[in-house]
């Protein structure tokens, strides 16, 4: 037997197992009832369903076995200090799996550890129980500690880990070790050790050139020292390979021409012997398309080429179907699939399936004589047999919690019983014409709400078009006109709220909700092509329900919903409270740039997937810049926060026109003890950088970014030329933002700003700086002052706008 053996120190964790397959069954329970308040903030809240509490009844790990064979799938960790399972699942399943490890220590001894899981685990050492334990938390991890006692030499670590998936649902165990004396994990293998060992060098090294492909080929890179000779990768569920060879550094994975647009979560396979590796990649491909990209002169005309470019290239989804039922005038066999498509997930009441029954109402209400008799009788049972909210009983588990998803369920509640208003409706019992009663009232209730407090999950650009969906479907079929009337006034303050936060059509500022590919791949949000449509700025996406719907309304944005246009030395900065709880957002735009954030927003608190700050520069927005802190150490992972996306503890943010101060004070809990800006070098024109100094152009706009503590830019792997990680807890970053207006040239730039002084007390977490242009700046206990008068970060609930120009340098 040959082995693997790693190292592992204090707050390392053990994470090289054995595994069996994954174990998934549905769970039926019961059909009940409940209630919880809707989350009006941007924050994950915990909801306990039916369908948990009746699982958890007559849960027990007493009748799990130790198991005595099973483990067929070596899992390798790569950065990721879990062993995860974590995925997405619309319905409820119970998941089970065992794991298998070894541990090596010197000594006999007592060796603690910390288990974490968000659902339940059971371990054994040496065939003997240790431990169970079952918080059930779900997605919210809590941990227990053990001590095991180990007499010198190896011993064998076997664990069941169990969860209730409801939706996403973060599945993994970690044992972290808690020692002072290093110990070892170790695995035996029948062979191919030193291959496994130099393949995971290889898929640690690999990553693409860049982020983002326009033309030509698709390149990636990796570190050849690695090689002993020619390795072939293979694209998982794809026959493409790639072909690594030693005496090359890059690899090309093929035309761009020959590989779909949109963002892609790619996973590359290594096959050593009968063993698999495998390695997430994120990158994007862009395809240009003519017509929108030169972009029509009139509304219409862009409407019409819109519904043209979903008819050739749209998703496999409902507004697709629309869009075919328009420009086909009959029902195509595509646009039947689609539709049984999202029937088939209204019928099973999936999580989202309210995403695909408001627009399948539009579809029956203009389109029902195109469908055949019994796919719309299909369609309209389905209607009458929907569960519209959690008072309604019922065993899913539908997410009602949201702004977006209890904004559907009521539209779908208020048309279908208008639709039907003599049918019984099964899951409530109720006559159609009092579900249209009812989701009528809780329709003005969430309008209400929504004009008191804006966007829950402001600037979202992830969430924003679930809503536009919602209001375009009422803007064109709900029977009251006061319902008419809210619906476009509410289509009115997005267009303005998109307009003003957009950069060249692509949306720029901070998020309430981001994720991985929502931070770094901007233009391919559905808002950016919601912009293209409507003011001919922005650029075509994959996504595109909410373009449909507009594209396929009569909706007109208003005059003024347009970006603002500046001359050469003007700025403007756009302050907005959104949200119950008062999130103060701030922009700052110039004619070369614009950097924003959200003031002050729950200093050093955990953060979940809120996106804080942004710099978007270059003409086309083609650079878009920001700083957080790693929610988890796996680059490209599903945690909330991830490693790019949110940030595992929050930093108190000081923005005072393109200066922005930002503090970090990371908990020590947290995985990641460091922080990292999102910078990809190929979209820069120049790069400068000292001991703490950053700076860099795109196009006319200079940026500069000074780090208290020592930074680098990393150099392999996933990340490599994108990333700027710098270590430690306790942090001052600066970024300061210019154009040629206020500089002369980006050497005038680089010497302004690394002549500067900077001091940062690191125990009251104070800041004092003097800028050449704004003069002294002092960050005190959560108070910005500029030249000894307190700036106010309470912006008022209206947009707040004001101009000034810069002084030529």
């Amino acid at each position: 037997m040959e082995q693997l053996r790693y190292p592992i120190t204090q707050n390392g964790s053990v994470n090289l197992w054995w595994t069996t397959e994954v174990s998934k069954y549905a769970v039926v329970t019961r059909s009940e009832s409940f209630f919880e308040e809707v989350n009006l903030t941007e924050s994950y809240v915990q909801i306990v369903y039916p369908v948990r509490k009746a699982f958890l009844e007559n849960h027990t790990l007493e009748a799990v076995e130790y198991p005595l064979k099973g483990f067929d799938t070596l899992r390798f960790p790569f950065e990721n200090n879990r062993l995860d399972f974590s995925t997405f699942i619309h319905t409820p399943h119970h998941l089970s799996v065992y794991a298998k490890t070894w541990i090596e220590v010197d000594q006999d001894g007592l060796y603690p550890f910390d288990i974490y899981t968000c659902g339940a685990v059971k371990l054994w050492v040496d065939g003997v129980h240790q431990l169970s334990f079952s918080p059930f938390t779900r997605n919210i991890a809590q941990k227990t500690p053990i001590e095991l006692a180990l007499s010198q030499g190896r011993h064998e670590v076997v664990v069941y880990a169990e969860e209730l998936a409801e939706r996403d649902v973060f599945f993994y165990i970690e044992l972290r070790y808690k020692g002072e004396q290093t110990i070892h994990n170790r695995v035996e293998i029948p062979s191919h050790a030193d291959e496994l060992q130099r393949g995971m060098l290889v898929l640690t090294s690999l990553g693409y050139i860049r982020d983002r492909f326009e033309q030509g080929d698709v390149e990636l890179h990796y570190d050849k020292q690695c090689l002993q000779g020619p390795l072939t990768l293979q694209l998982k569920t794809s026959e493409r390979l790639l072909h690594l060879r030693p005496e090359s550094d890059t690899a090309i994975l093929g035309r761009l021409e020959d590989l779909p647009s949109g963002v892609h979560r790619h996973t590359f396979q290594l096959h050593i012997g009968p063993y698999t590796l495998e390695r997430d990649l994120l990158v994007q491909f862009s395809h240009c398309k003519p017509g929108l990209y030169q972009s029509k002169p009139t509304l219409e005309e862009r409407k019409n080429e819109a519904l043209q470019i979903i008819k050739e290239m749209g998703e496999h989804t409902i507004t697709t179907a629309l869009v075919l039922c328009k420009t086909e005038g009959r029902l195509t066999e595509q646009a039947r699939l689609m539709i049984l498509s999202s029937l088939q997930k209204i019928e099973s009441r999936e999580d989202c399936s309210d995403f695909h029954l408001v627009p399948l109402v539009l579809l029956a209400a203009h389109y029902a004589h195109l469908l055949d008799e019994s796919l719309l009788q299909r369609v309209e049972q389905a209607f009458i047999t929907y569960r519209y909210w959690m008072d309604e009983p019922g065993n899913d588990v539908m997410w009602w919690f949201s702004e977006n998803h209890a904004f559907l369920f009521h539209i779908g509640q208020y048309l279908c019983g208008y639709r039907h208003p003599e049918a019984r409706f099964t899951a409530s019992n109720r006559l159609g014409v009092e579900q249209y009663e009812l989701g009528k009232q809780r329709l003005l209730h969430w309008f209400e709400t929504f004009f008191a407090y804006g966007y829950a999950e402001w600037n979202s650009a992830t969430y924003l078009p679930i809503d536009i969906i919602g209001f375009f479907v009422l803007h064109e079929i709900a029977p009251d006109v006061q319902i008419k009337d809210l619906a476009k006034q509410a289509l009115d303050f997005t267009f303005r709220l998109i307009a003003m936060n957009s950069r060249a059509g692509i949306m720029s500022c901070s998020f309430g909700r981001c994720y991985e590919d929502t931070v770094k791949f901007r233009d391919n949000t559905e808002l950016s092509f919601l912009s293209l449509v409507a003011y001919g700025k922005g650029a075509v996406t994959t996504g595109h329900r909410a373009v449909s719907l507009f594209a396929l309304s009569s909706y007109k944005p208003p005059c003024d919903a347009k970006e603002p246009q500046l001359k050469e030395n003007q700025w403007m900065e756009i302050s907005l409270k959104q949200g119950i709880r008062g999130v103060n957002t701030y922009l700052f735009r110039s004619p070369y740039y614009q950097i924003g954030c959200v003031q002050q927003y729950r200093p050093f608190e955990h953060g979940h997937q809120q996106h804080l700050f942004n710099v978007a520069a270059g003409e086309h927005a083609q650079l878009q810049y920001f700083i957080n802190h790693p929610g988890e150490p796996a680059f490209s992972g599903q945690n909330r926060p991830s490693y790019w996306a949110g940030n595992g503890t929050m930093p108190a943010i000081y923005q005072y026109r393109n200066l922005a101060v930002l503090i970090f004070n990371i908990d020590e809990e947290e995985l990641v003890h460091a922080i990292h800006a999102y910078l990809p070098l190929e979209r820069l024109n120049a790069l400068h950088q000292s001991a703490h100094h950053l700076l860099f152009s795109c196009d006319d706009a200079y940026v500069s970014t000074y780090f208290s503590e020592p930074f680098s830019i990393t150099e392999s792997g996933a990340n490599r030329k994108r990333e700027v990680i710098s270590k430690g807890l306790v942090h001052a970053v600066v970024v300061r933002c210019a154009g040629k207006s206020e500089f002369g040239s980006f050497a005038q730039f680089i010497t302004d700003q690394t002549s500067q002084a900077y001091v940062f007390d690191r125990e009251k977490f104070a800041f004092t700086c003097t800028d050449s242009r704004w003069g002294l700046l002092e960050v005190t206990s959560g108070q910005l002052m500029v030249n000894r008068q307190q700036i106010s970060f309470d912006y008022p609930k209206t947009v707040a706008i004001q101009t000034g120009e810069f002084e030529h340098a």
